[in-house]
């Protein structure tokens, strides 16, 4: 019999039971998927997302936060030709500040960091395509990679150690990517150009940034400028040959050059060449492999020989091969009866 409290207990009305576990199970499943991917851990205490959400506006409204707020606003009407020069002026300002990070002195001018394992590492740092709509995502990605390699190094400078102005040469570098990517933005309408940015949650998961040992931030700073420059030059010779034919046609170039740190792409011959390596090493290995398994079954027949007498097995009576069904060809005999007949 019910008791009088589960009488009079309320209820909300409509309402299934079972609504309470369901909107529990969709907020986790929400939770999860607007979760950062998980990083490698590292050491050093450096809060990625804290630092990329504080920087975000940068990459986002590299112009400042009141340019082109409306998104009914209009790029304004300016010539393409006087468009590319903008943007190729502001890639040469950024190749230059480039120029003077890498002839600091003190700097190592050979590496043995471009691996094939660094490759994949650092793929996210994409190569310059024509595609105008993808040009600030890219430029925005390479920001704030640099943006926290610098952010982690005033972190933790007793351990990152750097050449001496290497640190201001970055923030060189970074000023003037941003001053190329308020050039991009400029001109592309807002709700187009928003359509395609990158949050910092999003820019979070693409970086995917970790250092086990700040002795080795060296190899992301140079990995980061040394794709940024190929950026830069392929972008810098696409502007050059839309203004010399006036945004006609024109000839096509190989976008993934990149010859000090290559990407890995299904074009670039040096992954190919470390795809068939490893291909090779896995053939070789497998050929090994078949060879000692074929010595093994070539030496079981001759220690049976060797055995005594008494532990050989007993030889089996070898079965008669079948004959060949009648009727097959070559195998009739020949019909008498019908030879005669015929006469």
């Amino acid at each position: 019999m019910p008791t009088h409290a589960s009488v009079n207990r309320p209820r909300c009305p409509g309402l299934p039971v079972a609504v309470g576990p369901l909107l529990a199970l969709a907020l986790l499943t929400a939770l999860a998927a607007g979760a950062p991917a998980r990083r490698p851990v590292s050491p050093y205490a450096f809060n990625v997302t804290l630092a990329l959400h504080q920087e975000s506006v940068k990459w986002l409204q590299p112009c400042g936060p009141n340019v082109q707020t409306s998104h009914q606003e209009r790029p304004p009407e300016i010539a393409p030709a006087d468009r590319y020069e903008a943007m190729a002026d502001r890639i040469s300002d950024a190749l230059q500040e480039l120029t003077n990070w890498r002839e600091l002195p003190g700097r190592k001018k050979d590496t043995v960091w471009n691996s094939h394992e660094r490759k994949i590492k650092f793929k996210f740092l994409q190569p310059f395509v024509r595609n105008e709509s993808s040009w600030e995502r890219r430029l925005s990605i390479y920001w704030a990679s640099l943006k926290l390699v610098r952010m982690f190094h005033d972190n933790h400078s007793d351990s990152a150690t750097l050449v001496p102005g290497e640190a201001d040469a970055l923030q060189s570098v970074n000023f003037a990517t941003k001053e190329l990517l308020c050039s991009v933005q400029e001109y592309r309408e807002a709700p187009k150009r928003r359509k395609k940015q990158i949050d910092a949650e999003h820019m979070e998961r693409i970086i995917n940034f970790s250092i086990k040992d700040a002795g080795e931030i060296e190899i992301d700073i140079w990995y980061i400028m040394c794709r940024l420059e190929c950026f830069l030059n392929n972008m810098r010779q696409h502007l050059q040959q839309l203004q010399a034919n006036g945004g006609r046609r024109y000839r096509k170039f190989n976008m993934m050059r990149c010859a000090s740190c290559p990407y890995c792409g299904q074009r670039n011959k040096q992954c190919k060449l470390a795809k068939k390596k490893k291909k090779n090493q896995q053939k070789q290995q497998q050929h090994q492999q078949h060879q000692q398994q074929q010595q093994q079954q070539h030496n079981q027949p001759q220690r049976q020989r060797n055995r005594p007498a008494s532990n050989q097995p007993k030889p089996t009576k070898q079965q008669p091969s079948r004959q060949p069904k009648q009727g097959r060809k070559g195998t009739r005999t020949p019909n008498s009866h019908a030879r005669n007949n015929h006469g």
